[in-house]
């Protein structure tokens, strides 16, 4: 007959230290971040974006700026808004 291997330290299943099931992470996840940059050349300074969402814009002298180029999750309908509300089209958005 066949010989019969016991598990070692007498554990079944996973390893431990490892989980069956992991949430999703790394570069699948990296892909649905959003990017957001401001076009210079076409903000006229009015400050509507900053206004929608104060946390990721801010107004330097007469020109809009984003604080951070990857939108928190959080963010993103606000940062939305503020892409639709941009009279002159300066936000910049990478789904």
């Amino acid at each position: 007959m066949g010989t019969t291997v016991a598990p070692v330290n007498g554990a079944m299943g996973p390893r431990e230290g490892f989980s069956e099931a992991r949430p999703m992470t790394g570069l699948r996840e990296r892909k649905r971040e959003m990017k957001v940059k401001i076009d210079g050349d076409l903000c006229s300074g009015c400050g509507i974006c900053e206004d929608i969402c104060p946390d990721l814009f801010e107004m330097l002298m007469d020109c809009a700026r984003a604080k951070r180029k990857l939108v928190k999750r959080e963010d993103k309908e606000y940062c939305r808004e503020a892409v639709e509300s941009c009279p002159n089209e300066a936000i910049l958005v990478e789904d």
